[in-house]
């Protein structure tokens, strides 16, 4: 489990961004929305950014468990 876990938590970490979230959000309907609201402003960076950090805030939690659970791991490991 202890050698596996890295794998699996990137591994889930894309399974989260490639599918449905809530039933109302989904990445793909997120990258659209950025590209409606780069040409509505004139602009790429801000709806960048604005796109990344949501990326962000939708992975950072899941690898600081990974990395939570991997440090359990190596606790326990004899």
């Amino acid at each position: 489990m202890r050698i596996s876990l890295p794998g699996m938590a990137n591994d889930f970490i894309a399974l989260l961004k490639d599918t449905s979230l809530v039933s109302v959000i989904t990445v793909v309907e997120l990258t659209k929305r950025l590209s409606i609201t780069a040409v509505d402003t004139s602009g790429w960076l801000v709806p960048g950014l604005l796109c990344a950090g949501l990326y962000f805030a939708m992975s950072y939690p899941l690898s600081l468990l990974a990395r939570k659970l991997e440090a359990n791991l190596d606790k326990a490991k004899p």
